[in-house]
């Protein structure tokens, strides 16, 4: 753990071509040490952002849990929210890394967000606030639009602010971008 705090603090920091040697200063460990956990600096990075989506995973899973009371849109925002956060520092770090998820960390990415959301629009399916979804694609949707929306929010918050961002999401996925009824 303390190495991957030093990692991020480092590479964010300096850039991710800083020197191994300073990451491992940093975390009061031979390099060797470093070196024993963390194969070559791909491996690092990988260790550091599987870190941030259990982290980010465990926020929206007791998001949740707190907001089960709640109506379908509002228990949506809350768990919206709650991976808005992770999804900002997993994406500041493969910006910087340029270094894009596997193809199998990006399916155990996507099959962790169904299991976290599948419930949450199956709800909204049952109460008639979402439509059948026979082909099981609005979680797909869902995972591809709160991505393209908390990367937009960060490049331009003046557009769409980082707290509207949970919102937005919501409600376009759970009215799309038809006119509300009765023109309100």
């Amino acid at each position: 753990e303390a190495i991957l705090d030093a990692a991020q603090e480092v590479l964010l920091a300096q850039g991710f071509q800083a020197p191994m040697e300073v990451i491992a200063t940093r975390a009061g460990v031979a390099v060797g040490t470093l070196y024993n956990h963390f194969a070559d600096r791909k491996t690092l990075v990988d260790s550091l952002l599987s870190r941030h989506r259990e982290s980010m995973l465990d926020d929206v899973k007791a998001a949740e849990v707190a907001a089960r009371a709640l109506p379908v849109k509002e228990q949506l925002v809350n768990m919206l929210a709650a991976m808005q956060g992770g999804w900002s520092r997993i994406f500041l770090l493969i910006r910087h890394s340029e270094q894009l998820p596997d193809v199998k960390k990006r399916a155990q990415l996507r099959a962790s967000v169904n299991e976290v959301f599948g419930p949450v629009l199956e709800r909204a399916r049952r109460e008639g606030v979402l439509a059948p979804d026979p082909h099981g694609l609005q979680v797909v949707a869902l995972e591809g639009l709160m991505k393209s929306m908390f990367v937009f929010c960060n490049d331009e918050p003046k557009r769409l602010s980082p707290a509207d961002a949970p919102r937005f999401v919501a409600d376009t996925i759970l009215h799309g971008f038809a006119p509300k009824r009765g023109g309100k």
